[in-house]
C-alpha cells in the first residue's frame, strides 16, 4: 500500500504545482492587461491658444473733420492734431479647436453700405470710387468731390475680403489682421479720418469684418465679437450706449460664426442656426416682435436653420439651408420683397424666389439682391428718377435683364453694383455722389453701365 500511496501523493503535488503556474500566469496576464488599459492613450480635446489683441498703436496721427449721420447729428471736428495713444493689454484665451472658425480664404468681392463702392480684384489690388469726403476710398486724398472712376487703394497686400460703411472702409488681410480707412470711430462729436488704410487696434485672429453706418464689428475665431465706433442706439451690443474709441466685447454673445453690421443695429448668425440681433429696432430690425430697442443681443423670433445674413438700413435678410429668403424690419420701398410695403416684426417670406437657387443675399438702403447659382442677379425694392419720384417699385424678386456671369454683387443707399467674372463691375441707380462710377456725374442711372479705370 505504501508505492500507491506514494504516487499518489506525487500525483497530488504535481497538480497543485500546475495549479499555481496555470494561476500565476492568470494573475499576471491580468496585471498586464490593466497595465495596458490604464496606460492607453485617451482621446483628448485640442486646444489651440488664441490671443485676441485689441490695442492701438502707440503713436497714431488722426485728423478732425466735420460731417453729418443719417439721424441729421453734426459731427464736428475742426483742426488737424497729432493723438498720442497708449499701447493696451493683449488677453490670450485657451479654447478647444472644435468651436474655431475658419479662416476666410480669398474671393472676388464687392461692398457698398452707402455711397461709395470697393471691390476686391485680388489679394494687392483693391478699388474704390464714389463718395471721398472723408478719404473713404483709400487713396491718399480726401475731397468734396466724389470721385466718378475707380482709384487704386494704397499700401494693402494679401486682401481676402472687404467692407464698407457709411463713411469708412475696411479690409481683412490674410493673416487675420484688419486694415481701415476713411472714418474709423466717432470720439464723442468728434470723428477721426485717414486717407490711406492702417492698422488701427492690431487686432489678431479676426476672421469676419462688418461696418455699419459709424460703427464697425470684427468676430474672431473663437467665435466672439467685437464693436466700436456710434453707438447711440446700442449698436455695439455692450450693454451701453457710449460711443466707444476702441473694441468692446458684445456681451453674451458666443459661438458667432457670421456678422452683419446695418446702419444703426448688428446681427450676428450662431453656429446652431439662429441670428441675434442688438442696436435700434425703430423699424423692428432686430426681429423679436418689438420696436424697442437693445444695447445687448436678442434673439430673433421665429428663425431657425439660417445659412447666412446680410443687414442694411433698418431691416436684414437672411438666407436659410433650404434656399429660401426672409427679411424682416423697415419696408418702405418694398425691400422685404412679401409682396407689401409694410414693416415687419419678424420674418417673412421673400416672393419671388422659388423656383431659384439663392447663393448670397445684399441689402442695402431700400433695395435687396439676391445672387443665383446660375450667375444672375434678382432685385426688389425702390429705384429712383432725376426728380426724386420712386419708379420700379418691386414689391418681390425681379430679375435684372442682361446681366450674367455675375461673381458678386453689393447695394448701397440707392445704388447696385455687381462683379462679373471677368473682374469688370456695372451698377445703377442714384449717382449723386458718383457712386456708378461711369466717368459721369448723372443723377441717376437707370440700366447698368460698367465702371471706369478698373
Amino acid at each position: 500500500m505504501e508505492p500507491n500511496s506514494k504516487n499518489d501523493n506525487n500525483f497530488i503535488n504535481i497538480v497543485a504545482i500546475l495549479m499555481v503556474i496555470i494561476f500565476g500566469i492568470t494573475l499576471i496576464k491580468n496585471i498586464v492587461q490593466q497595465e495596458v488599459t490604464i496606460n492607453s492613450p485617451v482621446p483628448s480635446t485640442t486646444t489651440t491658444i488664441i490671443t485676441v489683441t485689441t490695442s492701438i498703436p502707440e503713436t497714431t496721427t488722426t485728423t478732425k473733420i466735420s460731417t453729418t449721420n443719417t439721424k441729421g447729428t453734426q459731427l464736428i471736428t475742426p483742426d488737424t492734431t497729432q493723438t498720442i495713444l497708449t499701447q493696451k493689454n493683449t488677453t490670450t484665451t485657451l479654447l478647444p479647436s472644435s468651436i474655431l472658425i475658419p479662416a476666410k480664404s480669398f474671393a472676388l468681392a464687392i461692398s457698398s453700405k452707402y455711397n461709395h463702392t470697393c471691390v476686391l480684384l485680388d489679394g494687392n489690388n483693391v478699388k474704390c470710387w464714389g463718395n471721398n469726403e472723408e478719404g473713404q476710398l483709400g487713396n491718399g486724398e480726401k475731397s468734396d468731390h466724389p470721385v466718378h472712376s475707380a482709384v487704386s487703394v494704397i499700401g494693402l497686400s494679401d486682401v481676402v475680403d472687404i467692407t464698407t460703411g457709411g463713411w469708412g472702409t475696411c479690409a481683412l488681410i490674410q493673416d487675420g489682421t484688419i486694415r481701415c480707412w476713411g472714418v474709423v470711430y466717432p470720439e464723442g462729436k468728434m470723428v477721426d479720418y485717414y486717407t490711406h488704410p492702417v492698422n488701427l487696434f492690431s487686432l489678431q485672429n479676426v476672421v469676419s469684418i462688418s461696418q455699419g453706418y459709424l460703427h464697425t464689428c470684427v468676430l474672431f475665431k473663437d467665435g466672439t465679437v467685437r464693436c466700436w465706433g456710434d453707438n447711440q442706439y446700442g449698436q455695439l451690443g455692450d450693454g451701453t450706449n457710449d460711443n466707444k474709441t476702441e473694441p468692446v466685447e458684445v456681451k453674451d454673445l458666443f459661438e458667432a460664426k457670421e456678422i452683419a453690421a446695418g446702419y444703426d443695429h448688428t446681427c450676428a448668425l450662431l453656429k446652431d442656426g439662429t441670428v441675434k440681433c442688438w442696436g435700434d429696432n425703430t423699424f423692428g430690425a432686430l426681429g423679436n416682435g418689438t420696436t424697442t430697442s437693445s444695447n445687448i443681443p436678442v434673439l430673433v423670433s421665429n428663425l431657425s436653420n439660417v445659412k447666412s445674413i446680410s443687414a442694411g438700413n433698418g431691416y436684414n435678410c437672411v438666407l436659410l439651408n433650404n434656399g429660401t429668403v426672409k427679411c424682416w424690419g423697415r419696408n418702405y420701398g418694398g425691400q422685404l420683397g412679401d409682396g407689401t410695403t409694410n414693416d415687419k416684426l419678424t420674418p417673412v417670406l421673400v416672393k419671388g424666389l422659388e423656383n431659384d437657387e439663392v447663393i448670397k443675399i445684399t441689402t442695402g438702403g431700400f433695395r435687396t439682391c439676391a445672387l443665383l447659382k446660375n450667375k444672375t442677379v434678382k432685385c426688389w425694392g425702390e429705384g429712383y428718377t432725376e426728380k426724386g419720384i420712386t419708379v420700379d417699385f418691386a414689391y418681390k424678386a425681379t430679375l435684372i435683364p442682361d446681366l450674367t456671369n455675375v461673381e458678386d454683387v453689393a447695394t448701397g443707399h440707392q445704388h447696385t453694383c455687381v462683379l462679373l467674372a471677368n473682374k469688370t463691375v456695372k451698377c445703377w441707380g442714384l449717382n449723386n455722389n458718383a457712386q456708378i462710377g461711369d466717368g459721369t456725374f448723372d443723377y441717376y442711372v437707370p440700366l447698368p453701365r460698367s465702371v471706369v479705370g478698373l
